[in-house]
């Protein structure tokens, strides 16, 4: 039996023309539905990008096709865990390194410094580094893109030395379409209260109304936040 319903709501083209303030709503809307899967549920529709999305104001937003969904297994979640331990929580450079060596993503004793290791990979968090508000722009969307596959670039030669497990390969397109798709909306968000809400290993308290919304209709249903 299939069973449908309506969604109805605004596409992505005409959200660009609302103010800031509903932009910056529908942005950590997106953002929470990105980090919320990843780490609520283990996995996350592959196919990321506008054309799935239908907003209405007030930062309500419905997720379309679900076609091609990635399930992260618990070693692959634990590795995102130590990652974003080491380059977030902790900035310990060399942590990081040690990591991703384990992870089989960077080969070791690589002939690179772990000053230019944390320049590489610090791009796929860099507006979670700062516990203040972010905005993400065009500018730091495109030349992210120049940063991780421009091969000639100042990078060739930590690029050379790197190696793409399949979970990363997922993991990196919703990044990039995240950080793509914020960067249009020139969403403002303090992203890393927000993560830090959303990552089940810090728990942090809601820290905005959207996320005080939330966790008062998770009481009302008497659902765990980071049950599945």
């Amino acid at each position: 039996i299939l069973t449908t319903e309506l969604a109805t709501g605004a596409r992505f083209t005409d959200v660009l023309g609302w103010s800031q303030e509903e932009r910056d709503l529908a942005g950590e809307a997106v953002f929470r539905f990105s980090f919320g899967s990843i780490y609520r549920l283990h996995a996350f529709n592959g196919d990321p990008h506008p054309g799935n999305y239908l907003f209405t104001p007030g930062g309500k937003v419905t997720f379309l096709d679900f076609g091609l969904v990635k399930r992260f297994t618990p070693t692959e979640t634990a590795l995102f865990e130590q990652m974003i331990t080491a380059m977030v929580l902790l900035r310990d450079r060399s942590r990081f390194r040690a990591v991703i060596e384990g992870a089989g993503l960077l080969e070791r004793d690589a002939s690179v410094s772990d000053a230019e290791v944390d320049d590489y990979f610090s791009y796929f968090y860099r507006y979670l580094l700062s516990s203040e508000v972010v905005t993400i722009d065009d500018r730091y969307a495109s030349g992210g893109v120049a940063h991780l596959f421009n091969s000639n670039g100042e990078h060739s030669d930590i690029v050379k030395h790197l190696n793409v497990p399949p979970a990363f390969v997922i993991q990196q397109r919703i990044t990039l379409g995240l950080i793509g798709l914020l960067a249009e909306l020139e969403a403002s968000g303090n992203w890393r209260h927000v993560a830090e809400e959303l990552w089940p290993f810090v728990a942090g308290p809601p820290s905005t109304p959207m996320g005080e919304e939330i966790e008062a209709w998770r009481r009302q249903r008497g659902q765990s936040r980071f049950g599945i």
